[in-house]
Formats: structure tokens, sequence, C-alpha cells
């Protein structure tokens, strides 16, 4: 008797090979048999698979699942996708070693995470005591972490050789325990910023040693403008010449490239891989498009060819990993230096200090200075920034939906300088002033571009931590970071690039959500349906497959998202989440 037959279905086994129609036998949590044509059996569930495909269940590349397992281990927007193991600890952030460190208690802080364990060991023990999770952990060590837990808040310099030293064995025992590998974040802001080049390939040895990932979130990811040293450390902020704020992306890329190369060997998984030339806008598609091409060569194929193991995740929506937010909250971030007459404004008292003219030129002369950030965007290195957010909810419904671009070249249509740097200001002092509840998201994401996932060494990237399926007032709350792509990063991958653009086969694409991540990271019996595998199965409508963008419903199940089977047990059914919680923590086996 079968727990589960899946029959007469067409049936994509995650190689990379055409689809064919046949039958899935499922029990004690793995796939006991694949076969072509309908195979009959006494199972306790049998699904009709008649005109539906049957997958290996999807593997998010690049997630930060981790940040709530611990307070929500059901993962149902992982599961609304069809993904069934996520990796998570990417960015170089993550709850584990604890050791000397702030920086991981700021982030346990900022998620309402209780730190009960030391180690990463401790960690991953924690997580299998939950009594199991909604998808499969994989996890990666946080270098930052790493970093911190030795040289505590200390971390703005090198370290010492001693230091590395200590870096090294908090290393060996997180791979020792299971870590599938270390990310890194070399961006502004944390400790991995100051990292040197002896202490990443030490490390780098000692993955290669283990044969574990290397996925490094790049130094310059985003635009950021130099600090008046290394004692000014925050968001935004990077450490280095006033050239990288141009060139930095370019020469970060570079950087993980000439690491792996230095030590043969390495296993190097760029995160969320962002085009390598800076170009201001505006300027034409067609630049856009060179820039892929451009990138991929030069980062992806020219050292796959020289023999370095390179492959790569990118996010799929162009709203990138946007969600809702007060504008009015936006010019107030705490993880910015802000000056002293804006820090600490409630946001009533900033509202009412819009109503003085010269405290809007003295504000509005901050906003373009450099040393400021509408959530990921700088407006001085990137002064086309108001064409990236859209006006979602106001009191003045002639401004929904639009963008404060628009809004100022209406005011200001024969002087576009003036628009950028005065009008949109104004404007938006406007709104906030007229309707302080008054919200708005990312419209569009220069670094996203899904045309890079059509590359053979391409993953999805969620880039997002758990949220339920569902919530208390029908929609998240403004400021509670749900976006539309924390449940349909997956899907959009799938409609735009295979049903829409027909850029790949419906089977290539699933080998890039399923076998491919898993040979990368070292996930085995998961990534294929194969006899003797974990029985992690998602299974999709193709022709009515169809996802959903709204900012105000970001839950909106994906139409056509039939099944999601996790170690053998239904987890999503037809829209429904059993909640079964049948996920593991799985560890690499070195």
């Amino acid at each position: 008797m079968l727990d589960i037959l899946i029959r007469n279905a067409w049936i994509i086994d995650g190689t990379g090979e055409p689809e064919f129609i046949g039958s899935i036998g499922i029990k004690s949590g793995r796939i006991v048999f694949v076969s072509k044509g309908t195979k009959e059996s006494d199972a306790i569930k049998t699904i009709d698979g008649t005109g539906l495909f049957v997958c290996p269940g999807f593997i998010d590349a690049h997630s930060h699942v981790d940040l709530t397992l611990d307070s929500d281990r059901a993962t149902d927007n992982f599961l609304m996708q069809g993904i069934t193991t996520s990796v998570g600890g990417h960015c170089g952030t993550g709850y584990a070693p604890v050791g000397e460190t702030d920086f991981v208690k700021k982030i346990a802080a900022d998620w309402n995470c209780t730190l009960r364990w030391s180690t990463f060991g401790n960690w991953m023990d924690h997580i299998e005591s939950l009594g199991g999770t909604g998808i499969n952990y994989v996890s990666l060590v946080p270098h930052n972490s790493l970093r911190g837990a030795v040289l505590g808040s200390n971390f703005t310099r090198e370290s010492t050789p001693a230091e590395i030293e200590k870096i090294t064995a908090f290393l060996r025992e997180s791979l020792d325990a299971g870590a599938f590998g270390m990310s890194a974040s070399l961006d502004a802001g944390v400790p991995g910023h100051f990292a040197g080049k002896t202490e990443i390939l030490e490390l780098l040895r000692l993955l290669t040693e283990y044969d574990a990932v290397f996925a490094p979130h790049t130094r310059h990811h985003q635009n950021q403008w130099p600090s008046n040293g290394p004692e000014e450390t925050a968001y935004g902020l990077y450490n280095g010449p006033q050239g990288e704020t141009v060139t930095g992306r370019y020469h970060g890329l570079l950087e993980v490239l000439e690491y792996a190369m230095a030590v043969p060997g390495t296993n190097l998984m760029i995160s969320h891989l962002t085009p390598l030339y800076l170009v201001p806008h505006p300027h034409p598609a067609y630049v856009d498009d060179a820039i892929r091409r451009a990138t991929l060569e030069e980062i992806i194929d020219r050292p796959s060819a020289q023999g370095v193991r390179v492959s790569f995740n990118a996010l799929t929506l162009p709203y990138s990993i946007s969600f809702e937010m007060n504008i009015a909250d936006a010019f107030r971030p705490e993880r910015m230096i802000l000056p002293e007459w804006l820090r600490g404004l409630s946001r009533e008292a900033f509202i009412r200090k819009l109503e003085d003219t010269d405290y809007r030129e003295k504000l509005t002369g901050f906003l373009i200075s450099g040393r400021f950030k509408f959530d990921m965007v700088c407006p001085a290195t990137d002064p086309y920034w108001c064409k990236e957010f859209v006006i979602q909810h106001c009191r003045n419904k002639a401004v929904e939906g639009r963008t404060p671009y628009e809004l100022a070249l209406e005011k200001s249509p024969h002087d576009r300088a003036e628009a950028l740097y005065h009008t949109v200001f104004e404007i938006l002092y406007d709104i906030i002033r007229d309707d302080p509840s008054a919200t708005w998201h990312f419209i569009e994401d220069r670094r996203v571009d899904i045309g890079q996932l059509a590359h053979p060494m391409g993953m999805v990237a969620t880039d997002v931590c758990g949220f339920p399926g569902k919530f208390p007032e029908g929609r998240p709350l403004p400021g509670e970071k749900v976006s539309v792509c924390a449940y349909n990063s997956v899907p959009y991958y799938l409609e735009k690039l295979v049903k829409t653009d027909r850029a790949m086969s419906l089977f290539e694409a699933v080998r890039k959500l399923s076998s491919l991540p898993a040979d990368i990271l070292g996930i085995t019996e998961r990534g294929r349906l194969q006899e003797g595998y974990w029985a992690d199965i998602t299974i999709i409508d193709w022709d009515n497959f169809k996802t959903s963008h709204d900012f105000d419903a970001p839950a909106t199940p994906t139409r056509g998202m039939e099944y999601v089977i996790v170690n053998g047990r239904i987890a999503y059914e037809k829209g429904e989440l059993t909640k079964v919680c049948s996920g593991k923590l799985l560890r690499k086996k070195h």
C-alpha cells in the first residue's frame, strides 16, 4: 500500500530531459518508483495527474528563511511557490555563531528572536528540536557572524593572524555540524566589509577542504557613498575611495572571482548577481540588454572556461524585495546616520517641521548629498531614483499608481534637473503633510534582470524570510516588509521566462530549480524524481498557471499551483496549506 500514487501525469524529472507521461509512487517519505505510462497501485491517496506537470520540489538557492524559522516554522510563503527546500543564512547574516558580537544580537532583536545557542551546531540542533518545518532548510554559516564572534564590535579593521585562526575554527565547527558552506557580505555597514584578503582566502581554503560553497553578496551591490572613515559605519556608507560610487560594483564582482582563482577548487555561487557595469539612467533598453550579456560573459562564461567553478542566483520580479511602506517614515530610516535635526523625530514632529520652508530646503540638501538612501536607492548616485517608486495609497487618489517623477515632470515639464533635484521633493513633502499615512513601494529595481536566469548556471533567489499564508487584516500592514516576491518569485520566473518570453523550455527551467542547485550545494537525494530519493514534489497545472502581483494582497495564491509534497506528505493542496510541517533540517555529509 503506497502513501501517495500520482498517476497519468506529465513528469519532468529535474535532469533537464524532456517530460514524459508516467506515474510516481510514494511511501514512507520516499519515491519508490517512477514509471513511464500509467501504473496502478493501491494507495491511501491517489492524485489523478492527467494534464498536470509533476516536478521535483523547487529549491530556492538564496533566502533568509532562517531569520523567521524560530518564530514561525511553517514557511507558508515558500510552500505556496512550490518550494520544498530553501538555502538560508545568506548575505553574511544569521543568528550563529554568537560569540562576543553585538552584530548577531542586533539582528536577533530586529526579528524578535531570543538567542538560546552559542555555536552554529547549537543553532542547527535548536531547529531540529522544533519538530519539523514547513520546508527543508539548508544552512550556510554567515561570515559576518563568524567575524563578529571573534572581533566583537571592533570589526572595522582587518583581522590579526590569531583572530583569523579563531574565525577559521568557528567555520570548521559549523561545517562539521553540517553547514553546506559560508555566505558573506562584503558590502557596506557590516563586519565582512572590512575583512582582508588574507582572511577570506584562509576561509576559502577550508571551504574547499569540505567541498562547501562560498556564496558572497558582492561589494557595492547597491550604490553606496564613501564614509568619513572606518569609525563611521552604517547602512549606505562604505569605507574606500570615492570613485567606487561609479566602479565599485564592477570591482566587487571581479574581487570574488579573483578570490576563487587564488584558491583552486572554490565553489563560488554569487548571490543575486547584479549588472557588471553601472550606466546612469535614463538610457535605452538595449543598453541594459548589452550589459546583461557582458555580465554573463565576463563573470560566468569566461571564468568557467578557465576552470573556475562559478554559478549565480538572481531575483526575478522587477519589484525586487520591495514592500509597502509609509512615505514619511522613509525620510527617517533608523539604520542610517542622520543629522541631529532629523534623527529621532516622530512622524508627527517631522511633518510639523515640513511647514517650514527653510527646513524643507535643508532636508532636500541632505537627501541629495549621497549620505541618504530611500530604502535601497541613493538619490546622489541615481538621480532618477524617483522613477523607481509608485504611490500606493493616498487620500489624494489622483496620485495613486503614479511615480513621484511623473508628478514632478508635470510641474516642471521643461526642466528635468529642476524636477529631479527640487520639485519631486516638494511634491512628496506636500503628500505626506496632507496624508501622513500615505504609502509607496518600488515599481522597478534596476539591479534585477530576470533575463539573466535563462543562463544555464542561473538559479532563482527569493531573498526573503518566512511569512504566513494569510494576514489577520486580510493584507499586511505598511512596513511589515512583505513583498509580492515573497509569494511569487518562482511562479513569476516560470511564467515570464517559459510561458511569456519563451526564453527556455519548462523542463530546463525546472532543472535550474531542482538538480542544478542540489548538485552545486551538495544536497543529496533531492532535486530529481528518482527512485529512492526523498519525495519532495511540486505539481502544477501549466495550462492555467497564472501569478498575482498585488501589493495589497501579496499572499494571493498562484493559480495552477496544485500540490506541494514535502518528504512524502502533502503540504499544500489546491490553494490550501495543510500545516503538516514535514520539512527537515538538512545536514551536509562531509
